[in-house]
């Protein structure tokens, strides 16, 4: 019984961490693909000027 319920428990806070880390590279994806995009436009308007 106890070393069943520690495997599932193990499994669980790995899908927690994962949950955790796949949130986590979203969220500086999403900042870095805003930063290179923002550099671009800066850059535009720069030109345009």
């Amino acid at each position: 019984m106890l070393p069943c319920f520690h495997i599932v428990h193990t499994s669980v806070s790995e899908v927690h961490v994962l949950n955790f880390h796949n949130s986590l590279k979203a969220r500086i994806l999403h900042t870095y693909i805003l930063m290179k995009y923002s550099r671009v436009s800066v850059l535009n308007m720069d030109m345009n000027m």
